[in-house]
């Protein structure tokens, strides 16, 4: 799991975010967007699942309605093609 922050900001600001959240996770920093550039991002939050050669197996834009089970069956459905 790693989350990127888009802000501008300090890592103060993404820490912060972090700890009031519970983030248990990596939280890198793309002040840049080029995350958001690669993957064509249209909002935020948005979440990717990114196979390890770069392919974009799954894409949620906006918060989970429905808490974790899409990503969840997403993970899934990559395992199974993978063979696991």
């Amino acid at each position: 799991m790693l989350a990127v922050s888009i802000d501008k900001g300090s890592d103060e600001g993404v820490r912060d975010f972090a700890r009031v959240h519970g983030a248990t996770f990596v939280i890198g920093r793309d002040p840049a967007d080029d995350v958001r550039t690669q993957f064509q991002s249209i909002g935020v939050p948005e979440s990717y699942l990114v196979a390890a050669d770069g392919r974009l197996l799954w894409r949620q834009i906006g918060a989970f309605p429905d808490g974790a089970a899409a990503a969840r069956a997403a993970v899934e459905r990559a395992l199974a093609q993978r063979g696991e």
